[in-house]
């Protein structure tokens, strides 16, 4: 028995020592693997610290671009979001008006050199030629801001201003009017513009003969180059007009004062 006994303790031995050697090889390798991720970590701590600078970067960049964005607008009126003209307020519609005419006058007419003909004394007084401008003005905004892409402005060159000048031709034909006449004054002035009325109106006169152009001592020359000498009146007309009825829709729509 004392045998049998001796032999388990030599064999309970032998499996303790296989169990150490063992247990030192699996810590000698976790040991080399706690090292090698030791490095590792080492060069990943200065990798991430310079991301936390790169970051810090980025934010200061955007806000700055922020900033810029937020004052590159300029006063009111020259802001750079599209506008939803019909859901303009009096107030935003006035700024709105402000800015157009000076615009006109300023940039599109001196220079790029916009005949009465490409853009008729009368474009204000039609809600479509008005439209055309009013996003015209807003795209060229954008497109000539500091931060704004060489593409925007080409964009704006050769596809925008023309696109925009051949929908106001095709809202103002030459047969309603030219330079220094309107249709409504010359071929019979209705009480009211109503949407669709217009041809009625122009057929109301017989003498006007369909693409007739009156000569240049009547009605002024196509040739001319827009200024507010020659659609002044009419805009300020339009302009009286739209804002009279923007008040009147605000003050039937605004909530009664509370008692």
């Amino acid at each position: 028995m004392l045998s049998e006994l001796a032999a388990e303790l030599r064999a309970a031995r032998d499996e303790h020592r296989h169990d150490v050697a063992q247990l030192r090889t699996d810590l000698t390798g976790l040991s080399t693997l706690v090292a090698d991720n030791t490095d590792l970590l080492g060069q990943l701590t200065p990798r991430v610290g310079d991301l936390d600078v790169e970051l810090a970067d980025l934010a200061d960049r955007l806000d700055t671009l922020a900033t810029t964005v937020a004052t590159s607008a300029g006063p009111p009126g020259q802001d750079l979001a599209l506008v939803d003209w019909p859901s303009l307020s009096t107030e935003d519609a006035t700024a709105e008006w402000q800015a157009l005419g000076d615009w006109v006058a300023a940039v599109l007419g001196p220079f790029y050199e916009i005949t009465r003909a490409q853009l008729p004394d009368c474009w204000a007084l039609h809600r479509p030629a008005l439209l055309e401008l009013v996003w015209l003005r807003r795209t060229y905004l954008v497109a000539h801001r500091p931060d704004a892409a060489p593409a925007a402005a080409a964009d704006w060159h050769t596809r925008w201003r023309r696109e925009a000048l051949a929908n106001i031709a095709a809202a103002i034909p030459e047969r309603w009017c030219r330079p220094g006449a309107h249709w409504e004054d010359s071929f019979g002035r209705i009480e009211r513009h109503q949407p669709g009325t217009r041809q009625a109106a122009y057929q109301q006169s017989r003498e006007h003969v369909p693409g007739q152009r009156p000569g240049p001592d009547q009605l002024g020359s196509a040739e001319e180059i827009t200024n507010p000498q020659h659609w002044g009146p009419g805009f300020q007309t339009a302009a009286a007009a739209d804002i009279a009825w923007r008040h009147e829709r605000d003050a039937t729509t605004d909530p009664p004062p509370s008692g």
